[in-house]
Formats: structure tokens, sequence, C-alpha cells
């Protein structure tokens, strides 16, 4: 059931409260490194500390945040963008808004300080409650992070892999109510975009139950409109690709998003895709294939005839990066080792069929190849544009096809498997039914490449391991999984003899099925046939003298069905069997039936590498010795005196209260044995459904690095568009300030500082407080009226015997609005003395006057011009027309 949110007596702020052990002091150091100044939280650290020694903590933490770090007083408030550390011989609860510190009581077992303290801010705060886990042992803050986690508020666990002791963490995950588990250099920044992020991703997370029917029916309408049945794939991994596409869309809830998917179908094609999570890369986990490179590929091709063909499957292939790889591998070592009599065919499938599209064009960015030596991808890439293609030499090595490994039968006779990171996405029941698949599939000897987190448990017997890292398996059993198991044939009497049309043998085609009957039904012999879990496969012969079948609880372990006394001595002899590879034989093994005394021996022989059977198992003869009633002559003939049938008998007893201590001792192993095989089994699944999270934080960062390479290649334009500005601002005569709406100055040009008293470190202050040097102006005014009105203003001034034009202009953004004005300084001195030179040489040319002022009107900065005066008065003495030439000097 979701949590349910209760409401926080504080709701102004998050209270974060972290809980470390031995190893927390890093792990506490790399978090708040992480954290913003002004982050808006309450950090409060409890930490295990000696009674004996002053804690430094104040002191060390300090060092790596600006926050104020202080030590926990009794009733201090708590403040937000504040360190409170716990003080020794301490424990700590909240009450009110105010630390509460309480003395530690001196008892004989560990006081769980995290967990008091989790438990009283979850009270207190409710959703606003924060519990952090980093390194530590024991089980402390397990508990805590239950009680947060029920009042609906935020679980944050520092990744076992990164804690320098895992206990805590591990504890913590094991109880199922973590949000996130990461590095504690990562937890600040996620925290806050968790504790930020939209609403609807929140409500998906928090309704998973509630929603469990809406889900349903959006996984049917994928299914009916692309084919593709999403039923098989871990729910939690599903809701967290929803959530994430419904904040996209701004979309509040499931039902919503639901009705969106049924008005528009190009959405239920989107999600369908966005469920299949492509992220594959070209020799992704270089180690591995490293392996594949060195071991696996060499006794491949050594296993081979001339003429073979090597056959490999990539299961979920996505856009082909993992196949082509392989391709690459296999061709470099063919063509290392000069063979060319064996070929090599990759049969690379998937659901999707766009990842099928892109795989088969074999085209791929250059970002895609960063990772990919430099050999490689000269090698067997050819360049297309800004895009690599994949060479056709090792295009046609690969096959490219849609199959769902779910529903379609699988490819047979291969060499080599991959199927790797898909398996952790589907449930368990699933995934055993694709590792049978992928089983029969291969051939003996073949190799399966699975992903390093997935589990091959149910095939793990036919398997021998390569590398453990890795997950790199040898295929040495064909045992046919894929049937019903286990089973028993011959059990009853009736089931040998089917009585009508049965053939007539002849008996001496049948002679050893006749001294295999008459031996068996002479000495009373009984053989079983187990496997490795001890599991009854098939038994042979007077088998109902030694096992006994329950009325209830059947099950097929032999250690259940025989007699106590047996059982004992049976799995020690197995066990010593299977640990040494020899036939062990245990005789004389004295069962007790009531009055009565049994003597049973047994010969275990096993077959655990045996190259004529197809799987791994043990054979088990049991055979009587020596019956009660000759046991008893033997006795009564032997001369025994009461000394001895006493201390036989006092040997007796003492060996029945050993057998019952040690059958006890066997229950309690059982019972233990199988509560660690649950909690593994839990294990395992936290570890997939942490490796999905992983794989879909890979395509996010994917998206994110694309977004960002967007943006460097805006800054770069906008660095060169600043380059262009301040280049052209320093390189002009013309004075210019641009003035935002509220007088604040944005930027100038060093020419403007002849009219405007302004220095570099002016900008961004306010225009108000800036002295100009001229006057006879309303120069705040003017500016005033352009931002109000949009109309520019022009006028001439005058300061210190220049002239000067201003030009008021509106800055307007690219939305038309006008948030600003441009103000210019234009310097037409020269023109104006130009005007006084032409007014006083042609006064009585009209004419030239008139173009002279002309060329000023045009705004033209005029310092050296000619014109052609035509006058009748100057014909006679300078010829028929008069060229004179007028500078600013003359």
């Amino acid at each position: 059931m979701a949590a349910k949110v209760s409401k926080s007596v504080n709701s102004s702020f998050y209270v974060v409260g972290i809980g470390a052990s031995a190893g927390g002091l890093d792990a506490i150091n790399q978090f708040f490194e992480n954290v913003p100044d002004k982050s808006g939280f309450a950090f409060i650290i409890i930490q295990h500390l000696s009674p004996d020694y002053k804690s430094l903590m104040v002191e060390l933490l300090t060092k790596h945040t600006h926050m104020k770090v202080v030590e926990a007083e009794d009733q201090m408030l708590i403040k937000k963008n504040c360190v409170y550390l716990l003080p020794s011989k301490k424990t700590l609860t909240v009450k009110h808004g105010k630390l509460q510190l309480h003395e530690k009581e001196k008892v004989a077992l560990p006081i769980n300080t995290i967990d008091i303290f989790f438990e009283s801010i979850a009270q207190e705060y409710g959703a606003n409650a924060v519990g952090v886990i980093l390194s530590g042992t024991g089980t402390d803050g397990t508990k805590g992070v239950q009680a947060i986690s029920n009042k609906g508020g935020v679980v944050i666990i520092q990744d076992p892999a990164t804690a320098t002791f895992n206990g805590m963490p591990n504890s913590a995950i094991g109880s199922g109510v973590a949000n996130m588990v990461l590095p504690p250099q990562s937890m600040a920044s996620e925290l806050i975009d968790y504790i930020t992020e939209p609403d609807s991703a929140r409500s998906v997370r928090l309704n998973t139950h509630n929603d469990e029917l809406v889900l349903r029916e959006i996984i049917s309408l994928i299914r009916k409109v692309t084919g593709q049945d999403f039923n098989h794939y871990k729910k939690p991994t599903l809701i967290r690709r929803l959530s994430k596409r419904m904040s996209e869309l701004s979309i509040p809830g499931a039902e919503d998003y639901l009705q969106y998917m049924n008005e528009n179908v190009s959405e239920i094609k989107f999600i369908a895709h966005d469920f299949l999570i492509n992220v594959t890369h070209f020799f992704r986990d270089k180690e591995a294939f490293d392996i594949i490179k060195e071991d696996v590929i060499p006794a491949i091709i050594k296993s081979k005839d001339p003429g073979d063909v090597v056959k490999v499957w990539s299961v979920a292939c996505s856009s082909g990066e993992e196949a082509y790889s392989l391709a690459i591998l296999f061709h470099e070592y063919l063509a290392k080792s000069n063979i060319k009599e064996i070929s090599v065919k990759i049969f690379a499938t998937d659901i999707d069929r766009d990842s099928l599209e892109i795989a088969s064009k074999g085209v791929y960015s250059r970002t895609i190849l960063d990772n990919v030596p430099g050999q490689i991808v000269a090698k067997y890439f050819d360049v297309e544009g800004e895009n690599y293609r994949v060479n056709p030499e090792i295009r046609k090595m690969v096959v490219f096809s849609h199959h769902d490994v779910v529903k379609d039968p699988p490819f047979g006779r291969l060499d080599l498997i991959s199927c790797r990171n898909m398996m952790i996405y589907i449930n368990s029941d699933t995934q055993k039914e694709i590792l049978k698949k992928l089983h029969f599939a291969l051939n003996l000897k073949g190799y399966l490449f699975v992903g390093p987190s997935e589990h091959i448990d149910i095939i793990k017997t036919s398997l021998e391991e390569v590398d453990k890292k890795w997950k790199i398996y040898k295929c040495v059993s064909k045992t046919r999984l894929y049937e019903q198991a286990p089973y028993f044939r011959a059990m009853e009497k009736s089931s040998l003899v089917s009585g009508l049309g049965e053939k007539v043998k002849n008996p001496l085609h049948h002679l050893g099925d006749l001294f295999k009957e008459t031996l068996l039904e002479d000495a009373d012999y009984a053989g079983v046939f187990i496997d490795l879990n001890l599991e009854i496969k098939q038994a042979v012969g007077n088998y109902k003298n030694y096992i006994q079948f329950p009325d209830t609880n059947f099950n097929f372990n032999l250690t259940k069905l025989v007699h106590p006394d047996l059982a004992v001595a049976l799995s020690a002899s197995i066990r010593k069997a299977v640990n040494e590879n020899i036939p062990v034989v245990s005789k004389n093994i004295k069962l007790h039936l009531d009055a009565k005394t049994r003597l049973v021996s047994i010969h275990i022989k096993p077959y655990l590498h045996h190259g004529s059977y197809a799987q791994q198992f043990l054979f088990i003869v049991f055979k009587d010795e020596v019956s009660r009633d000759v046991q008893q002559q033997v006795l009564m003939k032997n001369k025994i005196t009461a000394e001895e049938i006493n201390r036989v008998n006092e040997v007796e007893k003492e060996l029945k209260e050993t057998r019952e201590n040690l059958q006890a001792v066997i229950e309690e192993m059982e019972a233990t044995n199988e509560e660690l095989q649950s909690a593994n089994e839990e294990l395992v699944s936290t570890n997939e459904e942490l490796q999905s999270t992983n794989e879909e934080l890979q395509s996010l960062n994917e998206e994110l690095h694309t977004v960002s390479t967007e943006h460097q290649m805006k800054i770069k334009e906008l660095m060169e568009l600043n380059d262009d500005m301040n280049n052209y601002f320093r390189n002009s005569d013309i004075g210019q300030i641009l003035v935002d709406r509220n007088l604040i100055i944005r930027k100038f040009s060093p020419s403007v500082t002849r009219m405007v008293n302004l220095i570099p470190s002016d900008i961004h202050r306010s225009l108000l407080d800036i002295t100009t040097r001229f006057k006879g102006v309303d120069f705040i005014g003017d500016i005033g009226r352009v931002i109000h009105t949009g109309a520019s203003v022009e006028k001439e001034i005058i300061m210190d015997e220049s002239f000067y034009l201003l030009r008021i202009n509106p800055y307007e953004r690219h939305d038309k609005k006008i948030d600003g004005v441009v103000v210019n300084f234009i310097d037409v001195t020269r023109i104006k003395r130009l005007d006084s030179i032409l007014e006083a040489v042609f006064k009585t040319v009209p004419s030239a006057i008139l173009a002279a002022k002309a060329l000023r009107n045009e705004k033209k900065e005029i310092t050296d011009f000619e014109f052609i005066a035509v006058n009748p008065a100057c014909e006679k003495s300078l010829g028929s027309s008069a060229r004179v030439r007028l500078s600013e000097k003359s």
C-alpha cells in the first residue's frame, strides 16, 4: 500500500537527518561538498561517537561547507541552512521545532541513536523529513527510515559499493523503502531534484497501487496499437518512465495521461518506444569485451573445422552497436590468425523496429564512436559527411531481424549468446523462461554473456563460470530444463506393465534386463537418481523399503523422504562425494524402528564431470546388511556380561541424545538456509532494480549530453557575438550607453566618457548616480519619456565648444517590448564648422550653400569633400567652370 503522507508541523523547510557510523566521515564530507550554501534545508548529523573522546567534527566539517556548523544544544531552535551535530553521550529528538538532548542510558545493549532521531523527525515533520543513511556497520537507522517513509518523507541511502562499511546501507536497502541509492557526492543534487520535481511524477510514485488498474489499461492500449506487450516488465520501471513523461507533458495524474493517450495515437507509440530503454555503446564495458576477445572467441574458433560457421545471437540488440562490436572482434581474430575457411554469422534481434532500422543502416555519429579506438574506427568505418558507416565487410556478418525473445522460439545451435542488461527490466518468472530458451539455443560448450547484475540461477548447474564479474558462462550440460521436472517413472508396478497389446520380447535380446530384475529381487537393492539439489529424479528397485512418502506436504528432497537416522549419514556422505568427486560407501547405518533395529548400507557414486551424460547427478544404492532376526541370533550366541550390557545401553542412550541434538541442529540450519535463500532473492531483485535505474540514468545522461552540446554551441555563438559587440564599442567614435527600464547601465562604449562621467565599474549602477558634462538638457527626463512612449528623442548639445547630436532610441527585445533605451552621442563639431565656412565663402553662391547644408542634413560626417560651383561672376577669371576644394583647414 502507498505511504500515507502526513502533514508536517513545520512545513516551511525540510529537515535532513544524516545517520553515519564507521567510515562515515569521508561520506559526510563528500555529501556537504556538494550541498548549496542556500539550500533551504536544515541538516542534523547523528553519529556513533566514543564517549571517551571529544569530537572534532565541528572543526573538520567547517572546511567542507560554508553553512553554519554547530554542536546541538538542548532547546536549540532548528534553522535552515545550518548543520547540527550530535554531542557524545547524548541522544537527540525534535519537538516543536527545537532540539531535545537526552542522556544516553547505560545499558548492555547498544542504543540505536539514529533510529530514535529518525522516528522523531518523522513524527515532527512528516513529509518534510528526509533520512540519509551513510557508511556504518549494524542495522541502526533501518527502523528510522521505515518511519520516515511511512509518513511520506524521503529516504536516501549510500550505495553500498561506495561505503567503507556497508552494513547499515545494506540493512536500510533491505527494508524496501529507499527512494534513492546513491554515492554521497550525488545525494544533494538528487534530493533537490526529487523535492522540486513536478507533482505528476511524485503522485505516480506515491500511488503506484491505486493506479494499478490504470497502468494495466495503458499497457493494454500499447499492446493493441503497437503489438508490444509490457506485462512482463517490472512495474517500478514502467512507473518511472510514465512519471517522467507525465512530468514533461505537465499531466497531473495517470488517468489524465490515459485519456491523453486515447486522444493522441502518436503518444502511444512514443511511450512504447520510451519503455524500451535503448542504452548501448560500442564495446560497452571494455574489460568484459577484452575477455570475449582473448578467451571466448579463440576457444570458439578452435572448436570449429574448416567450412564450419560460427553462430552468434545478440539478444535485444537495440541500435546494433553491440552486434557490430562482436563482429569486429571476430573479424580481427580471424584476420590475425589468417583463418579464411571459417565464417561468422551474427543474428541481432530486438522488438523495437525503429532501433532495428538504425542498426541495419549502420550509420553512427562521431560522438557515439568517441570511446572506440582510432585504429578500429579507421579500419571498420567509412566517413559519410559528419557521420560514420560500418563498412560492408562487417555489415554482411550481421543479420538484423524483429524477434521477441519472450514469445518467439529461439535460434538453435549457437556458439555465443549475448543478452546483456535486458532481463533486469523483466519480472522473475519471465526471466526464468528466457534463460531456459537461451540454454536450449546454446551448443554444448557454447558461451552465454549476460549483464553484470543479471543472474542465471535456474540454469546454473548446466553452465560453467568463465568470468564471475562480467557474467560470462560456458555450457557444459544440455539438460532439458524446459520439461516439467521432477517426475517419477516406474514408481508403481502398474506403471511398468501396459497389459494390452504388449510386444512379445526375445529373452536372448534382454539378458541385461533379466539379470538386473533377478538381482534386484534377490538382493533387495534400491537405486535412486538425484540431482545436485538432492531432488529425486528417478528410482528403481525396492525403493519403498528406504523412501517414506508422507501423506501431506510432499517434496522430492531425498533427505526428507528417508528415515531420520539414515538422513544424517546420507547428508554427510553426499557432501563428501560432491566435494571430493569420489564414490562414498557407508556401511551398517543403524536405523531405530520402534522396538526393532535395522542395518543399512549406502553406496553413492557422483557423475559430476562425466562426458557420457548430459547433466550432473548422483546415483545412490541402498542395501539391507543384516536383518533384525539374524542380528538377535548372533547376539544370543555370544556371551555378554551384565557390565557390557549396561555399557552398551549407556552408549546407546548417549547416541540417541546426540542424534536428537544433531537432528535439531540440522532443522535449525535448514530453516536458516531457507531464510538466507529468501534474503538472497530479495537482494537479487533489489540489485536488478538498481541496475535498471542506472540504465535509465544513462539514457537520461545521453539526453542531457545532447542538450549540453547544443548549449555549448549557443554559448560559443554568444561569446563571438559578445566579442563583436566589445570590438564595435572599442573602435567606434560614437558614444553609446545601454540602459534598462530601471535606468541601470548595461553597457557603454569608451568614447562616451567624454560626455558622461563613466568608469568600467559603473556597469550595473543606476544612471541617476552618474553626472554628465553637458548642461541645459533634461537627460534623465528624455530617457524616461522614450521608455514610456517608445518615441525617439533627438537634439543638439554643446559641450566645451564641441557640438554633439544626442539621439535616444528605445531598446526593443525580441518580443517587441521596450526594456530600456540606447543613448547615442554623435560628434557633429566638424559639420558645424563646415557650415560656417560655407556660409562665409559662398555668400554669393546660394546653391553651393544649399548643397553643403543638404549634405549636412544627410547626417554624414564630412571632413573633406569637393563640389563644382558654376558662377557667372567667376567665369571670366577662372574659366567656364570653377573647381573649389574646401577642407576644414581652408
